[in-house]
């Protein structure tokens, strides 16, 4: 099961295909807290967003439930993200590569 977004801190807004995106990190879940994120991997989260192909259309922010790594469901390197509406509404979560 995923894990529930509670807190999140910001890192950047993006413009990208005429919509604003507030890019952010899961700081708590119903699973873990964590305090702090390196700011290269702030700036790397940032790119694969930038580069994405497949951000729903009523995306309003992108938070980054977990960093770089790999599944069984997906082994190739990744970062997990959630993707929510203008309201905090969960809309879906991804893998970005």
């Amino acid at each position: 099961m995923a894990n529930k977004v509670l807190t999140s801190a910001f890192v950047r807004t993006i413009f990208k295909n005429g919509q604003s995106l507030e890019i952010k990190y899961a700081t708590k879940t119903d699973n873990w807290i964590r305090i702090y994120l390196a700011p290269s991997t702030q700036d790397q989260l940032v790119g694969l967003v930038e580069k994405s192909s497949s951000i729903p259309e009523n995306a309003a922010v992108v938070v980054m439930t977990e960093p770089e790594h790999s599944s069984p469901s997906d082994p190739s390197p990744h970062f997990t993200v959630v993707y929510q509406d203008k309201d905090g509404n969960h809309i879906t979560s991804a893998h970005l590569s």
